[in-house]
């Protein structure tokens, strides 16, 4: 997801992790659900604890932003996994 993606579909997500002018302009995003605390998490951002979590990454360096804790995703994703 580029700079331009994220900050229309997630402004809440680009207003706290992306300053303007900054140098990162493409995300990965990954959500994840059950049950989740922030002082359990890296780089909480948030509510203190959700079922849902969202966690941005830098792309290409895969450098860790932020994990949002919500009550359910605030996004669609395209692809969901099973393990």
């Amino acid at each position: 997801m580029d700079t331009a993606a994220l900050r229309r579909k997630a402004p809440f997500l680009a207003r706290t992790l992306v300053p303007e002018g900054a140098t990162t302009s493409r995300f990965c995003v990954f959500a994840f659900t059950g049950s989740f605390e922030r002082t359990k998490v890296v780089h909480p951002y948030g509510r203190p604890s959700g079922q849902s979590a969202v966690v941005v990454l830098a792309a290409p360096s895969l450098r860790l932003l932020g994990t949002f804790l919500f009550r359910r995703p605030p996004l669609q994703f395209g692809h969901a996994h099973s393990f």
